[in-house]
């Protein structure tokens, strides 16, 4: 995430009130061991407020969500256990 998506009332935010930043979905089981998300263009996170791409130049950190679904609010769902592993990350042009 950049600074520009996060809210302007958050430490080291310059963003708008209601910022978020962009995201890309991930299904880890559909991917090999290298994942590559570019700042720009296809593959880019996206659906952020405001609407902008990351500003590489703002960049100020990443996180991750993992969602599950949850047994007796999801039908058909059971509970589950993972094992993730996030490594050797490195930043690209």
């Amino acid at each position: 995430m950049d600074s520009e998506h996060i809210d302007s009332r958050t430490t080291g935010g310059g963003g708008p009130a209601d910022a978020v930043p962009p995201y890309v979905d991930l299904a880890p089981a559909r991917f090999g061991p290298v994942v590559r998300i570019p700042f720009t263009g296809p593959g880019a996170p996206t659906n952020g407020v405001p609407n902008t791409p990351v500003d590489r130049g703002k960049f100020v950190g990443m996180e991750w969500v993992l969602l599950f679904p949850v047994p007796g609010a999801t039908p058909g769902a059971s509970a589950c256990t993972a094992d993730l592993s996030i490594d050797n990350i490195a930043f690209y042009r």
